[in-house]
C-alpha cells in the first residue's frame, strides 16, 4: 500500500509540472497574439490623420464617416492602446486604456450616444445635449485577422 501512494504522489508532481509548464506556453502564446493585435490596430487603423477641408473660406476638421476607421488628432487613441492576459480566466484583453470619464474608444468602435457639456470662452454660454455616434469599428478587423495566425503561433511555442 505504502509503495502505491509513492507512486501516485510522484505522478501527481509530474501532471503539476506539466500544467505548470503548459500554462506558461498558452499566457506565452496569448501575450504574443495581443501584440500582433495591439501592433496591427496601432499601425493599419489608427494611423489616418485628420484632415482639413474648407468650408465658406473657413479651414474645418474633416471626421470620418460612419464605418470607416477613425481619424486621429491628439493620437490618444493610438498611444494609450493597450493589451494584457488574464492568467485566471486564459484570455487576453486588448483596447485603449480609459482617460479620465470618457468612454471613447468605445463609441467610437461599437457607436452610441453620449452626454456633453460645452463652455465658450468668450461669453461663459453653457450648451448641454446628447450627442449619436455612428459606428467606425477598429479592433474587430484586426482581431479577426489575427485569429487566423494563431494555429501558427500554437504550433511556434511548441504546441
Amino acid at each position: 500500500m505504502l509503495k502505491i501512494q509513492a507512486k501516485l504522489n510522484r505522478v501527481v508532481m509530474h501532471d503539476k509540472m506539466l500544467k505548470r509548464k503548459v500554462d506558461r506556453q498558452e499566457n506565452r502564446v496569448l501575450y504574443i497574439f495581443g501584440s500582433f493585435v495591439r501592433m496591427d490596430v496601432r499601425s493599419k487603423e489608427l494611423n489616418l490623420k485628420g484632415k482639413r477641408h474648407k468650408v465658406g473660406g473657413v479651414s474645418v476638421k474633416k471626421h470620418s464617416k460612419a464605418g470607416e476607421r477613425p481619424r486621429q488628432w491628439q493620437g490618444l487613441l493610438r498611444k494609450f492602446m493597450l493589451y494584457d492576459v488574464d492568467k485566471f480566466k486564459k484570455s487576453v484583453v486588448i483596447g485603449a486604456k480609459k482617460l479620465g470619464r470618457s468612454r471613447g474608444a468605445g463609441l467610437m468602435e461599437h457607436g452610441g450616444s453620449f452626454w456633453y457639456r460645452l463652455r465658450k470662452k468668450h461669453t461663459g454660454q453653457v450648451h448641454r445635449g446628447t450627442a449619436t455616434v455612428s459606428a467606425r469599428p477598429f479592433m474587430q478587423r484586426q482581431f479577426d485577422r489575427n485569429l487566423k495566425k494563431l494555429p501558427d503561433i500554437y504550433r511556434r511555442a511548441g504546441f
